[in-house]
């Protein structure tokens, strides 16, 4: 038990002692990222994301000001507990952030009509206008991309709808990475200061909007905000924002699988290099172990490590995870970064829907 606390002692140590060394490296917690994410943030996604929002941003003059993005997120009245309402009553709002509205459903999540409301309420406040339009990038929801209503609302108006990549919200989308996060953090003290102030109570929809308008104050400040928009190369306009450290773990996954799809063996070590054996070591005589490019010999007193390179790369000791290769289930509409107040865009959307307009039709 000692020797244990004395190794893991050690690794601390030595992990301090590399992160003083190493003064552009920090120490952070890790996030969790889902496979589809990784799957779809691509090199070429991007890319092409980039080459829709470019040629809009130079019609504006790369004004941004003009450049806006919409997202939905939850909230709820009792942490890990969704609270719905059915009916919307005007004390329901008291306190909100100035100049909102508000809508509801049974479902508690965002639907078509709902969304047509807030592009008026957008447009009401944004004023979009052929001399001065607007750009609107937005995530791939079907209430945004399927909603033909507002694509119309957004052409009679001048805002240009930009489709952000799937599955690339958390690098694409400045309300992700920059605004949401802060909002639910001050959002859960809000609501910690509440429960203290009023002991033997509980929080009710009747204080969510009061409580939201205080975390929304402290959380949309301008530094957030362009922060989120720079981080994103949306503005300034920065095609070269992401790294190739951005995209590692999915070109890893590309490059191991054959063309047809299926995953092939990558060796670890070559022959040469493969020297251990399945009998245990005998510690009177040296033990010889190459891995890598690392040679070590080792006996019952000493311990000798030889390099063959200048350096030993973070990636040889902690190698980037694996992920499963495709299960070979293509999904029809696997989506794409669009221009979706375009005119290609909204004719085959018509086209997509007219089968079920015309179905339902016949049915009534």
């Amino acid at each position: 038990m000692i020797t244990l606390f004395k190794s893991l002692l050690q690794m601390v140590n030595v992990r301090k002692f590399w992160v003083i060394r190493n003064k552009n490296i920090s120490m952070r917690t890790p996030q969790g990222v889902s496979a589809a994410r990784i799957k779809r943030f691509t090199k070429e996604n991007v890319k092409q994301f980039y080459d829709i929002l470019e040629p809009e941003l130079n019609k504006i003059n790369f004004n941004p000001s003009r450049v806006y993005n919409v997202d939905e997120t939850g909230i709820t009245a009792v942490q890990h507990k969704h609270t719905k309402i059915i009916g919307l009553k005007a004390e329901l709002m008291d306190g909100a952030p100035p100049g909102s509205i508000g809508k509801c459903h049974p479902s508690g999540w965002i639907q078509s009509h709902i969304f047509k409301e807030w592009i008026d309420h957008f447009i009401k406040h944004s004023k979009p206008s052929r001399e001065d339009p607007i750009i609107l990038s937005l995530d791939g929801h079907y209430t945004h991309t399927r909603n033909l209503d507002v694509i119309n609302k957004a052409r009679e108006n001048h805002i240009t709808l930009i489709c952000l990549p799937p599955h690339s919200t958390h690098k694409l989308q400045p309300l992700d990475v920059a605004l949401m996060a802060p909002l639910k953090t001050y959002y859960c003290q809000e609501i910690e200061n509440w429960l203290k102030s009023n002991p033997g109570r509980t929080v009710s929809p009747y204080q969510i909007a009061s409580l939201l308008g205080k975390a929304y104050v402290r959380a949309a400040s301008l530094e957030i905000s362009i922060n989120g928009f720079r981080k994103c190369g949306i503005i300034p306009f920065n095609r070269d924002i992401f790294r190739d450290h951005d995209f590692a773990i999915h070109e890893k996954l590309e490059t191991s699988l054959q063309d047809d799809g299926t995953k092939k063996e990558i060796p670890l070590e070559t022959d040469s290099e493969k020297q251990i054996t399945d009998t245990p070591a005998d510690k009177s005589k040296p033990h010889i172990v190459i891995l890598q490019n690392v040679l070590i010999q080792q006996n019952a007193k000493t311990s000798i490590v030889e390099n063959k390179s200048d350096f030993v790369k973070p990636g040889d000791l902690n190698p980037l995870p694996s992920l499963p290769g495709p299960s070979g289930i293509k999904r029809k509409n696997s989506g794409s970064a669009a221009l979706v107040s375009g005119s290609p865009y909204k004719t085959a959307l018509e086209e997509s829907q007219s089968p079920k307009i015309t179905k339902t039709l016949k049915e009534k």
